[in-house]
């Protein structure tokens, strides 16, 4: 019998293959470039994504900041069938404020608008509108007033009636005459009345704080004189409508390190630096601008505001999130020319 014999070879006796320290440096080296890349990408996409967002918020808030002054531009002046440069047979102006003078230079509609030049951060100017609310207005009832002295009765049933507060400042107004003062009684218990009372001041922590209507003395005897008596049967249709007025600046954020625009004390818009004002002078009479000049513009200040017919407004914007472009702050400036309506 013939043996045979099997020779084996073990794990251990097998050669060893593996990387040398050369290609592993190479490997490495091949890595770095190519995470270098991918961080460069993601850096570069995160930039990109920042700065179109930087540019979304600061084009809305260019947007929502046009919009709501546009509005109120629309309306200055307004007040119903009359304008501020409206006059009356006699020549006298057919709008009466008959407030108080210490604080009723806010209501003073003989000027629908004011402006202040440098007034705020960045030499920012101060824009102020004088308007009635549109959306405010309450018909007076048939022979709801019996004399320019007297209470005046409003259609209690009408839905903006429920609108109207005590203190708040109204205009009383038909085709003829219009009355700026202040209600003095709660409209929401007196089933229509509207009360114009001398002597009572609108309390500290209430809308208009401090306004009182204003005390004429006629024949011995103290009146708060609205110069007309509206509702009559004869007369044109009149009407009761909140009137404010919308002062735009430019004032710190409460909310960050920008600076913000500002409607009354009401922070509106972020990122805002700049609000720059130009009126447009009507000169010759003819509907159109003949020259834009700033508030202090002695041909402005001598024709005064009711000869201004639009308003050209600058406001200097930023993305709030504080992207920058080649070592600069991202920011526009966007310009738009309003037309006066009631002008």
């Amino acid at each position: 019998m013939k043996s045979s014999t099997m020779t084996s070879h073990t794990r251990g006796n097998m050669p060893q293959a593996g990387f040398s320290l050369v290609e592993l440096m190479i490997a490495m080296l091949i890595s770095l470039f190519l995470l270098g890349g991918v961080i460069q990408v993601f850096s570069g996409s995160k930039q990109t994504y920042r700065l179109n967002e930087g540019m979304a918020r600061l084009q809305e808030n260019v947007r929502y900041a046009f919009d709501r002054i546009s509005a109120d531009l629309a309306a200055a002046g307004y007040m119903g069938c009359n304008d501020s440069r409206d006059l009356d047979l006699e020549g006298n102006m057919v709008i009466t404020v008959a407030l108080t003078d210490g604080v009723s230079t806010n209501f003073n509609f003989s000027n629908p608008i004011d402006g202040i030049e440098n007034a705020g951060p960045n030499n920012s100017d101060i824009l102020s509108i004088r308007r009635a609310m549109t959306a405010s207005s309450v018909p007076v009832a048939p022979g709801g007033m019996t004399s320019n002295f007297s209470d005046v009765q409003l259609d209690a049933a009408h839905p903006n009636y429920a609108n109207l507060q005590q203190w708040d400042i109204i205009a009383l107004s038909d085709c003829a005459a219009t009355s700026i003062f202040m209600i003095t009684n709660d409209p929401q218990t007196s089933l229509g009345v509207i009360e114009h009372a001398m002597n009572v001041v609108a309390p500290a922590g209430s809308v208009n704080a401090g306004q009182s209507n204003a005390v004429t003395t006629i024949n011995g005897v103290d009146h708060n004189d609205l110069k007309a008596t509206f509702g009559a049967d004869e007369a044109s249709a009149a009407t009761m409508t909140r009137v404010a007025t919308r002062t735009y600046s430019i004032r710190p954020s409460v909310f960050g390190n920008n600076n913000s625009l500002y409607l009354n004390n009401d922070e509106l818009v972020e990122g805002v630096d700049e609000l720059q004002v130009l009126y447009g002078l009507d000169n010759d009479g003819i509907p159109g601008v003949e020259q834009y000049v700033p508030a202090d513009n002695a041909d402005l200040i001598a024709a005064g505001m009711n000869r201004v017919a639009a308003v050209r407004i600058s406001l200097t914007l930023n993305t709030v999130s504080g992207i920058q472009v080649d070592g600069q702050p991202l920011e526009k400036v966007v310009t738009q020319t309003f037309r006066l309506r009631n002008r």
